[in-house]
């Protein structure tokens, strides 16, 4: 295992983030820069902010040893800007890039940052997915101890808030899980009813952050350089663009 300077970026939801991060070979995480901005204008604030970021600790990217990129599910304009410059960067400085689902980032942080949480969870992150609908998933902490290490139990989906319940509690077989991220208020505010048995409200206000990001990425290449093969920066789209969805353009359906 080697140090890493990671640098990464996610703007696939309102809350667009980047992050440079210092990764030791021992796994420890020190998070050199962080910001946030407002979804919508990434496309214009995210170039000057990561070059910011960089002069601010005398590095160039040809110093980086990792890009890594939020691949969605959330929206589609914001999931493309960032993917293009992550590509452009990563094909310009012949630097390693992986992409990780922006689900995966919010139960990163539901489960190896929440000081709230007591116990053996399952962690199903919130985003809007907008049309009525939330984007939800659900994971656990990789057994084993060691570094922080998540394990899919159940792909990111697109589904209606009154179905989220019951889908993730067949899909948790009993277990406890805490659902956090962007969209629980939505999520709460069309269960009048609450929460059934067995799921639990997480922190409020969660929302991804690019250093968790990095710093699951970065574990990831310390243990084996060849997978960032295994994680591409492909958008994760799980459902149609808007556009074809009103008819409005043609094409074959995006899954």
């Amino acid at each position: 295992m080697r140090d890493l300077r990671i640098l990464a970026w996610d703007t696939a939801t309102d809350f667009n983030c980047a992050a440079l991060i210092y990764l030791s070979a021992a796994g420890d995480c020190l998070a050199l820069e962080e910001f946030q901005s407002e979804r919508g204008v990434q496309a214009q604030t995210l170039p000057p902010e990561l070059a910011r970021m960089l002069k601010k600790h005398s590095l160039r990217p040809a110093d980086l040893d990792l890009l890594a990129v939020g691949r969605g599910p959330g929206s589609f304009t914001g999931l493309r800007s960032g993917l293009a410059l992550a590509k452009g960067l990563a094909l310009g400085g012949g630097l390693p890039l992986m992409g990780l689902a922006s689900t995966e980032t919010l139960a990163g942080l539901m489960l190896f940052e929440d000081q709230t949480a007591a116990g053996d969870f399952l962690a199903a992150p919130l985003i809007d997915a907008r049309h009525r609908e939330i984007f939800t998933a659900l994971y656990q902490a990789r057994p084993g101890g060691g570094p922080p290490a998540l394990e899919e139990l159940w792909p990111p989906q697109a589904l209606p808030p009154a179905e989220i319940p019951r889908r993730l509690s067949a899909a948790a077989r009993g277990r406890p899980v805490r659902l956090a991220g962007p969209a629980l208020d939505l999520l709460l505010a069309a269960l009048p009813g609450g929460l059934p048995d067995g799921l639990s409200p997480g922190p409020a206000g969660l929302a991804p952050r690019a250093a968790m990001l990095a710093r699951l990425a970065g574990l990831r290449y310390q243990r084996d350089e060849s997978a960032a093969a295994l994680y591409p920066p492909l958008p994760l789209y799980i459902r149609q663009p808007d556009l074809r969805r009103s008819g409005a353009a043609p094409g074959p359906e995006i899954t």
